[in-house]
This record gives C-alpha cells, sequence and structure tokens, in this order.
C-alpha cells in the first residue's frame, strides 16, 4: 500500500517476462531480414528488367528518342522473348461440340498474307515479298498481336557481319479491330514500318482480321493415279471468300531437285506445306487452289472447305495427271491459356 496526499492506492505488482521479450525481438528482427530481402529483391528485379528493356531498344536519330525493337510490356527476366511455343494446332479437333454452343467458341483471330520489303539497294529488286514459312498455330486476336521484325542480308564475304535491312516491332490493335466485327467478317490491314537512317528498308505487312474464327490445319498428299507413281510440280495456295489474297502453302520451284515430287511406293506423300494452318470464319468458305504442271500444259484446280467447329474434312481431286488428297483439320481456338 502506498499514500498519497492522504489517499491510499493500489499498485500493481510488475513481472518481467523474458521469454516474451525475447521471442517478441526476435520476432521484430526476422521481420526486418524479411524486408530487407524483399527490398533486396525489387532491386535486383528492377535492375534485370532495365538490363532487358536496354537490350531491346535502340536510339532513333530520326525521331530522336529511343525504341524498342521487340515485345516490352511483360516481366522480361522472367518472359523468354525467344522460347518456341509447344501449343501446337489442331488441339480441339477432337473435342465434341456441345449443341448449339458454336457459335460461343468462336473467337476474333489473324492471318498475315503477305510480308513485303521495298529497298532503294542496287543489290535488292525494288520490291519484293518474302517467302513465309508460318505461323504454325491459328492466332487470337484478343487485345494486341505484336510483330517483330529483324531482316538482314547475308553477305557473301564471310568476314563481314550481315547488313541489316529493318528491324523494329508493329502491334495489330484488335481492340480498334473489333469495332468492325458487326459489319464486318473480314477486315484487312497494312502495317508499315519505314524506312530511316538506320532501317534502309521499309517493310509491309498484310493481315487479316477474322471475326467468328475457326483454325484450319491444311495438308496435301501425292497419290498414285491409274497405276503410275504420281508426280507434283506446282503451287498450293490458300484463300477465303471474302479475302481474296492467297497465302502460299507450296512452291515446287523451292524444292532441290527441279522441285518435282513424286508419290512413294506405298501410293502416296505428304506435300511439304510451307504453312498450313490459317483462320476462317465461320461464314466463309476456305478456298484450297492447286496449280499443276506438266509436259503438255498447267492444270489448275479449286476445291472449296465449310469451316466446322472440329473435326475435318477431305477431297481427292484430279488435277491434270496429278491425283492429290487435300485435307482440312477443323478447330477452335482456345483464348484461356490455362486451358
Amino acid at each position: 500500500m502506498a499514500e498519497v496526499d492522504g489517499d491510499y492506492t493500489v499498485l500493481e505488482p510488475f513481472f518481467y517476462d523474458e521469454e516474451a521479450t525475447i521471442s517478441e525481438a526476435a520476432a521484430a528482427a526476422e521481420r526486418r531480414e524479411r524486408e530487407r530481402q524483399e527490398k533486396a529483391r525489387k532491386r535486383e528485379a528492377a535492375a534485370a528488367h532495365a538490363a532487358a528493356l536496354d537490350r531491346i531498344r535502340e536510339y532513333d536519330p530520326d525521331e530522336e528518342k529511343y525504341i524498342y525493337t521487340r515485345y516490352h510490356y511483360g516481366d522480361l527476366p522472367v518472359f523468354d522473348l525467344d522460347e518456341v511455343s509447344d501449343v501446337a494446332p489442331m488441339r480441339f479437333t477432337a473435342t465434341p461440340c456441345p449443341p448449339g454452343q458454336a457459335l460461343r467458341l468462336v473467337t476474333e483471330m489473324v492471318n498475315v498474307l503477305a510480308v513485303r520489303v521495298i529497298s532503294p539497294e542496287s543489290t535488292l529488286p525494288d520490291e519484293m515479298s518474302l517467302t513465309l514459312t508460318g505461323p504454325h498455330r491459328g492466332l487470337v486476336l484478343f487485345d494486341y498481336v505484336y510483330i517483330e521484325i529483324d531482316l538482314k542480308m547475308k553477305m557473301n564475304d564471310d568476314q563481314q557481319d550481315d547488313k541489316r535491312l529493318s528491324k523494329g516491332l508493329k502491334m495489330i490493335n484488335g481492340v480498334l479491330l473489333a469495332r468492325y466485327s458487326s459489319k464486318n467478317k473480314a477486315v484487312v490491314q497494312s502495317l508499315t514500318l519505314p524506312s530511316s537512317t538506320t532501317r534502309p528498308c521499309t517493310v509491309q505487312i498484310a493481315c487479316s482480321y477474322i471475326s467468328d474464327g475457326f483454325e484450319a490445319t491444311i495438308s496435301v498428299e501425292l497419290l498414285h493415279y491409274q497405276g503410275q507413281r504420281g508426280h507434283f510440280c506446282g503451287q498450293i495456295t490458300a484463300c477465303t471468300s471474302t479475302i481474296q489474297d492467297s497465302i502460299l502453302l507450296h512452291d515446287s520451284k523451292l524444292l532441290a531437285a527441279g522441285g518435282v515430287m513424286a508419290a512413294d511406293c506405298n501410293g502416296h506423300t505428304a506435300i511439304p506445306l510451307l504453312r498450313r494452318v490459317m483462320a476462317v470464319s465461320l461464314y466463309e468458305m476456305l478456298i484450297v487452289t492447286i496449280v499443276a504442271q506438266s509436259g503438255d500444259g498447267v492444270y489448275k484446280r479449286t476445291i472449296d472447305f465449310t469451316p466446322a467447329v472440329n473435326g475435318g474434312d477431305e477431297a481427292r481431286i484430279v488435277c491434270g495427271l496429278t491425283s492429290l488428297l487435300v485435307k482440312v483439320n477443323w478447330s477452335r481456338m482456345n483464348i484461356i491459356t490455362d486451358e
């Protein structure tokens, strides 16, 4: 008991809990260490991201600013720009479609129709179209599609580095193109990467925007004809009923041995295709055109395929003296990446 100004008060006893104090101090130290490590991790991540950005940007003297030459919106230290996707075409070809659900499975897609190079170089044609060998699966246009351009000319002298013709990044704005989907099932857009001090060539990319699209995977087989070994020399192209710009699938001139292919002893040979995948609207037709050359002339055949949610279709045709089997497999696309 203690007396204060004549009054009495009760003092609570004081106990010191050494174990609790030590535990609290240890927890505080651990918390400070975690905060220190987190700050260090963020600094390292920021430094790694900045270093990655520095590797894909260049100073453009014409625009008087730095420009990015590759995709740069992701977490670059984690996202590998050079990794090739292992997602194959025909993912849902064998997946049944619930009755009445076809229109719920369509999506906006894009086709790369052509890449043209306009060059002031005396060693190159004034304008030329590049032979494309991809993409190898359908491209969904969810928001943006990024196209990286890195075009070089190989020098004859092994001591010289390849000469840059163009390098940069172009984007297809799916949000803007989607505004036309209610009125147009297909829209063609041209992207241009102009020439500059560091890019002597202008590159033009022609793309088609496909509304209500499905993925079409094409294959062509060379067959025996009337008991004889079949031969093929010519071109195979594909387009849609709305957009007549053809995509080159095969050109025998690009093959060795004079470009002539012969069916093997089993009766058929798969004709190698430069590209075999394209997007087709549910309301269009896929048109495959075959031009076969033989000793007595040039023969042309076209085959129309109706899009489907899944499954496949095929057509056996005779083009001149050549017998061919054209197959198309259909698949919906999926914008959910983890399915």
